[in-house]
């Protein structure tokens, strides 16, 4: 019972952790954050942005000054911004639901464990060896999980009036664990998009 009440622990902890992303923002606030009205003709604002991508180690995919668009991307061990967790286009799947059936499978298995190594005869040893052979309790994290950040940005300039252009900036970003992507999803992070503001202030000279 001991197993079972410690692999349901360690599901619920997991479920936690997996479920503390948050949700995008509405598109309205996300154009809202992500746009500003700058100073200067859409080209050279372009190229403004490209220099602080750049000193931000970005590196430049493509070039549109005509159409105005610029994209950019950084892979980087360093978290540079917050990843928002996309809604899904499908019916998700009830919380309660998941958590139920999770418990039930764990308890199963952990059933069949109980069986197989053979009940608590000499409860003492069978403890030592379920944690010492047990390939789900085990431990094999040996703190070298290499966690990388994968960002692409992507520009749009476009004229608004007299010596005017409105910009939008928009990213995205993915969270990747040992070549596997574990999180990935729009960024919302008011924080990096006034970073990248102040910056294209700096390098227009105002």
């Amino acid at each position: 019972m001991k197993t079972v009440k410690q692999l349901i622990v360690y599901y619920l902890t997991f479920f936690i952790i997996s479920c503390g992303a948050k949700p995008p923002i509405s598109v309205s606030e996300a154009r809202e954050m992500e746009s500003r009205i700058v100073f200067g003709e859409s080209r050279q604002i372009i190229k403004a942005s490209m220099n602080v991508l750049q000193d931000m180690y970005y590196s430049i995919e493509e070039v549109d000054s005509d159409m105005g668009i610029l994209i950019a991307t950084k892979v980087s061990e360093g978290k540079q911004a917050e990843i928002r967790q996309e809604r899904s286009v499908v019916e998700a799947v009830p919380v309660w639901k998941k958590i139920l059936v999770g418990v039930f499978i764990i308890s199963i298995v952990s059933g069949i464990m109980y069986l197989i190594s053979g009940g608590s005869n000499d409860n003492g040893n069978s403890q030592h060896s379920s944690h010492s052979h047990n390939p789900i309790l085990s431990n094999h994290y040996d703190g070298n999980s290499e966690i990388i950040y994968r960002y692409r940005v992507t520009i749009n300039a476009s004229e608004y009036g007299i010596d005017e252009t409105k910009l939008r900036i928009s990213a995205q970003g993915e969270q990747i664990k040992d070549g596997e992507i574990t999180n990935a999803g729009p960024i919302h992070d008011a924080q990096f998009y006034n970073k990248f503001y102040q910056s294209l202030q700096n390098e227009l000279g105002y």
